[in-house]
């Protein structure tokens, strides 16, 4: 799991109950709480489709395919399958657009995604990804909880199916049958991007909700919250107190990690510091790769002296400010152990540079040549 699709993944949840929710819903006397349910959930697929296209991978695509295996075993009527797809589809449609007006800041194209020539390629990467897994204790264990809650997931749809209540049976398919989705789709896409099945770590403990006896106690909480709960004369003091007590027990908190805290940051690693002192040292601009960059260009005096690129010395795109490529004299790189091979200027040879090593990092320099850097891709 990366944080940076944090909100994707929550989006995705989220849309799955509010979906479920359109799904139940019958246009008889609760005609604007159907309205209601139906525009929230179209707004949410497109706010988080204009946010990261990757939202349609993750959860439109399974969704559709979902809704259209209910339908066949007769658990929703079209009906509520045209209105399902329609919100799905509209707001799909409606985020792709929103991300025009941001086009000039949008570095990933379409076919940065699609690469249908690729396909054997892609299958291959990701089963070479699964036997380098295999090849550790830790990678072994993280496999079989991956695949032993999928399965898991599989009995408990197969078993929800049979009961034939809708709700249950949208949540518990998406769960099972969402990963496995997914997983195709970015193999016919060509993608190697191992951090588009994520799914395959969130969706299949969703099943887990529709358990009987989770149900139950869901309810027998929600009971007991209720019927705990003063009388409404009482409910401002009571809101009162709660917010006093959360002041105190956050003032207490901060108090005690606050110092701990200050003292942590406040500590720049040895290897990070050798870096930083030489690059603000030589006064002059080096380069490196995203990973590899990002904590010395955050630590140097002056940040502008460093500068992402690719590989192939693209100046970077990724998370980057384009500006600090502009004009930029790169006479050293700065790489790490997971750093790929530069291409090298001609004119200085690995072999005649100086390398300054920093512990993790190491410090290429080349001066007086100049790398000569190319235009960003997009």
């Amino acid at each position: 799991m990366t944080t940076y699709y944090s909100g994707t993944v929550i989006g995705a949840v989220v849309t799955l109950g509010l979906l479920r929710r359109v799904n139940i819903m019958r246009s008889g006397g609760a005609g604007r709480h159907v309205m209601g349910a139906t525009l929230a959930t179209a707004g949410v697929v497109a706010f988080c489709t204009m946010t990261n296209p990757l939202y349609a991978l993750w959860f439109v695509l399974p969704a559709g395919a979902v809704l259209l295996v209910l339908r066949v075993c007769s658990q929703l009527s079209s009906r509520a399958l045209c209105r399902a797809g329609l919100v799905l589809c509209v707001g799909t449609a409606l985020g792709m657009a929103l991300r025009i007006p941001f086009a000039h800041s949008i570095v990933a194209t379409t076919e940065d995604y699609w690469h249908l020539r690729d396909i054997g390629a892609s299958l291959a990467y990701h089963a070479r990804q699964v036997s380098d897994t295999l090849a550790t204790r830790a990678g072994i264990a993280s496999l079989c909880i991956t695949l032993g809650m999928w399965i898991a997931s599989i009995v408990i749809a197969l078993a929800v199916v049979r009961r034939g209540k809708v709700v249950h049976s949208f949540i518990a398919l998406s769960a099972c049958l969402g990963p496995f989705i997914v997983a195709v789709a970015v193999i016919v896409m060509g993608s190697e991007a191992t951090r588009y099945l994520q799914p395959w770590a969130f969706l299949p403990f969703l099943a887990l909700t529709v358990l009987p006896g989770v149900e139950f106690a869901a309810r027998g909480i929600s009971r007991r919250i209720l019927a705990w709960l003063p009388a409404r004369e009482s409910i401002g003091t009571l809101r009162a107190a709660g917010v006093v007590g959360a002041a105190i027990f956050l003032g207490v908190v901060c108090a005690l990690t606050m110092p701990r805290i200050n003292a942590t940051v406040s500590v720049v690693d040895a290897d990070l510091r050798c870096v930083t002192d030489w690059v603000d040292a030589s006064g002059r601009t080096g380069a490196g790769l995203f990973w590899t960059m990002r904590a010395p260009k955050a630590y140097a005096a002056d940040p502008r002296q460093i500068v992402q690129v690719d590989d192939q010395l693209h100046a970077g795109s990724w998370l980057a400010n384009r500006h600090d490529a502009v004009n930029a004299q790169v006479t050293f790189f700065i790489t790490d152990a997971d750093s790929y091979p530069f291409s090298f200027p001609d004119a200085s040879p690995a072999g005649a540079m100086d390398v300054i090593s920093c512990g993790r990092y190491a410090i290429h320099d080349f001066y007086p040549v100049v790398a000569p850097l190319k235009p960003a891709e997009r």
